[in-house]
């Protein structure tokens, strides 16, 4: 079980499917910036790959890459979600300091091994001058020397798309992030939700870990933590009909495959915001005469697995049911422990279980608040009625005719809490935005029938 929940942490740091071994010499020979080379970097072309979901839980996210083609050398790709399993991995994991990497292999390979795995694969060329082509590629050399490739993971904030996000920002001398300032519809846990609500204990198990900071409405530019949505703002980015259909239609992408969208191009920007080109002389200068941020995104394989259907409402509603089956099944072996001694010592073994299930839920949680780098987790409400007081509710369910007053206590103490809970999320539903109602359903049920079974 400990196994299984420090895998759990691996799912808000791991954005990529597939690991390579980071490389870390000079990739380019460049020749010297005079008038003579416009030429040469004329044929270099930099690209946006996305790689779609796989079907593991760490790889339902995609991820994102690079894409150099140089005349005369072969073609490389860059990322930044490379890390190793090496000594204290998984301590590191668990305190939420995430080491992982920027590296680069050669394209064919790295995109074989996806083809092979069966992921949607799409490369969106960006339209770039040369000055912004040869920033780029000394920017990704310097990143994957040794001294300087490691760096701090944060799923939702620094991630193998969010590097790339920041880094065309950079390009585009803040543009990009201009543009990707509007509130979108969707807030990260729903962003999440939607790529593993297919695997109802994922879903269960990160959405009790993720605190508040995961409901508040996320801009674009929040966004973009997802490969795929990064690619979608590369292919529409300040194209206001193109920008109108993300925000309506935002909560329609994060679970379809890549094959599935549509090839766009991009169409010319405003004049004010038309450059791409952060050393273009003029405002209304563009790179290579075009001003969109991606040209038509090209699709190098499309998966033929199909879109996991969306089942957040009803994971809700099954935790619901889940817990009132357990929680009257506990009550009707109580209320019968007079017919035969089995039911009395069937009540206290699945009341025990059902009661260190959800402390051992609540001091996973109480330990990633209190003492690790995962800021996800901070203020979650869920610690206000599932806690590690049940731990000890547990232990004392075998000797429940010792300590039935302090079980009732404990029990309606937490029912106490739960309900009030409820009643400000009612009445201030701007403060308490946590979206957690199926935990709230969880504990309701079992606190209230342990309290009537335990006044008998």
């Amino acid at each position: 079980m400990l196994k299984k929940f420090l895998f759990v942490l691996l799912v808000f740091s791991l954005c990529a499917g597939t690991a390579f071994s980071a490389g870390t010499a000079s990739t380019t020979g460049k020749p010297s910036g005079n008038d003579s080379d416009d030429d040469y970097w004329e044929n270099v072309q930099i690209s946006l790959v996305t790689i779609g979901k796989d079907d593991e839980i760490y790889s339902k996210f995609g991820h994102s890459g690079i894409k150099i083609d140089e005349p005369g050398r072969p073609s490389l790709m860059y990322d930044w979600g490379r890390f190793s399993f090496g000594p204290g991995f998984l301590k590191n994991f668990a305190m939420g300091r995430l080491w992982y990497m920027c590296g680069f292999s050669r394209t064919d390979w790295i995109l074989e091994a996806y083809k092979d795995d069966n992921r949607d694969i799409s490369i969106i060329p960006l339209n770039l001058t040369s000055e912004q082509k040869e920033d780029i590629i000394r920017f990704v050399e310097d990143n994957v020397l040794p001294e300087n490739r490691t760096y701090l993971y944060n799923y939702y904030y620094d991630n193998c798309a969010t590097r790339i996000r920041d880094l065309i920002n950079r390009e585009t001398n803040g543009y990009f992030k201009d543009w990707a300032s509007n509130t979108t519809s969707l807030t990260l846990r729903e962003h999440t939700n939607n790529l593993i609500s297919s695997s109802y204990f994922w879903w269960y198990v990160i959405n009790f870990l993720l605190g508040p900071e995961c409901d508040k409405k996320a801009t674009f530019w929040q966004a973009m933590f997802l490969p795929s949505y990064l690619a979608k703002g590369v292919r529409t980015a300040f194209n206001p009909a193109l920008t109108k259909q993300i925000s309506e239609n935002g909560t329609d992408s994060d679970n379809a495959t890549l094959g599935g969208q549509s090839s766009v191009s991009g169409s010319v920007l405003a004049k004010e915001k038309a450059s791409f080109n952060r050393i273009a002389d003029s405002p209304d200068k563009t790179a290579s005469g075009n001003a969109t941020l991606g040209s038509t995104e090209e699709f190098f394989y499309t998966s033929t697995r199909k879109a996991d259907p969306l089942r957040n409402r009803r994971n809700t509603i099954f935790s619901f049911a889940l817990s009132l089956f357990f929680s009257f099944g506990i009550y009707l072996f109580y209320t019968r422990r007079s017919e035969h001694p089995a039911f009395f010592r069937l009540y206290k073994c699945l009341s025990a279980i059902f009661t260190f299930i959800l402390g051992f839920f609540g001091a996973i949680l109480l330990f990633l608040m209190l003492f690790t780098l995962h800021k996800v987790t901070i203020f979650n409400e869920n610690i206000i009625f599932i806690n590690p007081v049940l731990l000890a509710a547990g232990i004392l369910t075998f000797r429940t005719e010792k300590h039935r007053k302090t079980l009732l206590i404990i029990y309606s103490v937490l029912f106490l809490l739960t309900a009030l809970l409820v009643f400000l999320k009612i009445i201030f539903r701007n403060v308490f935005i946590q979206d957690n109602i199926a935990f709230i359903l969880t504990a309701l049920p079992f606190y209230a029938l342990q309290i009537k079974s335990l006044k008998k």
